[in-house]
């Protein structure tokens, strides 16, 4: 599935440091509770939310995020969750985003 026809909502604290073309990522909050809905005119069913698509939806908006700030880099600080499983998911699946960005 495409990250970009899911909606879902979070916390996040950014800051760009244009010095070192960094975004950093002071705190993100991700919850696994509850259901991820379908972006608006896509397909699909609400579902319950798996650690690993919503790592990868996640990593795949703050990549675009990144480039469109300008940045080569992304630098996670603090990561809240729900699901202790999803923080090893996310780390990983957020430095193939930003090198695939």
């Amino acid at each position: 599935e495409d990250p970009g026809s899911a909606r879902f909502a979070g916390i996040v604290d950014a800051k760009t440091d244009r010095k070192t073309r960094t975004l950093i990522l002071r705190r993100l909050r991700l919850s696994c509770r509850g259901s991820v809905s379908p972006a608006k005119g896509s397909q699909g069913d609400v579902g319950p939310v798996e650690p690993e698509d919503l790592a990868t939806a996640v990593a795949a908006e703050i990549a675009r995020f990144a480039v469109f700030q300008g940045t080569e880099r992304v630098e996670l600080e603090r990561l809240e969750t729900d699901a202790p499983r999803l923080k090893t998911v996310f780390r990983k699946e957020l430095k193939h985003a930003v090198r695939r960005g």
